[in-house]
């Protein structure tokens, strides 16, 4: 149920945001920016653009597409995904099958190969989270778990998304 909060509550509360959110973005930039390299290394080394990253995470979330949607889902034009979705059918990361019902369309899946890589990329990203938490005094880590635990539950309260996020 959310909360209802009085107009000076709520200009309090929309202040304390603000400073969350600013001390987020710190977060970001001090904590995550060497894990963050190490996935944009990985993707980078295969020469992945940013709209065929953008198509593998789509497909791992949300399951099959068709091209139309996936076009419009990443913003580019059909011609274009369709150039795009050709090279991820290539390189064997995604399954492209016609509509039974109709030929002209045509439906993608993140292949296994494709959801190994994007796991692969997930390893390497939260080893390095992890070792970068290793840095920091126990009781702190112990505090942020805690204080994360409880948003995630606000958010999610049957649990985070099994797939990825």
């Amino acid at each position: 149920m959310p909360h209802t909060l009085d107009n000076e509550s709520d200009s309090a509360h929309r202040g304390r945001t603000a400073a969350l959110a600013d001390r987020l973005k710190e977060f970001q930039c001090v904590v995550t920016r060497t894990p963050m390299r190490y996935a944009i290394q990985a993707l980078h080394a295969r020469e992945f653009s940013l709209a065929q990253v953008s198509t593998l995470l789509a497909l791992r979330e949300r399951g099959a597409w068709s091209i139309g949607d996936m076009a419009q889902e990443i913003g580019l034009s059909l011609a274009a995904t369709s150039q795009m979705v050709e090279r991820l059918v290539r390189e064997g990361l995604v399954h492209r099958e016609e509509d039974p019902d109709d030929r002209r369309r045509k439906h993608l899946a993140l292949s296994m190969q494709g959801a190994e890589l994007l796991e692969s990329i997930d390893r390497a990203y939260f080893q390095a989270m992890e070792s970068a938490f290793r840095q920091v005094p126990p009781e702190l880590v112990d505090r942020l778990e805690e204080a994360l635990g409880g948003v995630i539950r606000h958010f999610a309260p049957d649990g985070p998304p099994q797939m990825g996020c």
